[in-house]
């Protein structure tokens, strides 16, 4: 009895640092995600800030001239790496928070039947109680 019960606390410590693991991570993938999006806001950083063509400066995130129609290759392929990023961290955040959502419902499908098989007791052990002591007044 003792090797069940230290069986299942190894089991439940597994589950609970599988769980506080992909949670952690989650946190790390958003943080990242939003890193990235700071360095999207923050490309004017970048060298490229106005156009060459007309001298206006680009927009956030864009890499045609709101101004003269100019494409700027070098701002748009950075421009395109980031969001190559962010779909990448986007992808990994979903993945993280689908296998959470599996782990979290492997309780469900054990306290569920528990729960329905303890109710059933209960409802046997009350008609079996009313029969003992209402039996014999019925009968």
């Amino acid at each position: 009895m003792n090797d069940d019960k230290f069986k299942l606390s190894e089991v439940l410590q597994a589950f609970i640092f599988t769980c506080k693991d992909i949670v952690y991570e989650l946190k790390n993938l958003r943080k990242t995600n939003e890193n990235i999006k700071s360095k999207e806001i923050n490309l004017a950083t970048s060298g490229i800030v106005n156009c060459p063509k007309c001298g206006a400066p680009f927009e956030d995130n864009l890499s045609k001239c709101s101004y003269c129609g100019y494409v700027s290759i070098e701002r748009d392929k950075m421009l395109e790496r980031l969001r190559a990023a962010e779909r990448g961290v986007d992808s990994q955040i979903k993945q993280e928070q689908n296998q959470l959502k599996k782990l979290l419902m492997i309780p469900l499908f054990i306290a569920i039947p528990l729960l329905v098989g303890l109710c059933c007791f209960v409802l046997i052990e009350l008609i079996g109680f009313i029969l003992l002591t209402c039996g014999p007044l019925i009968m």
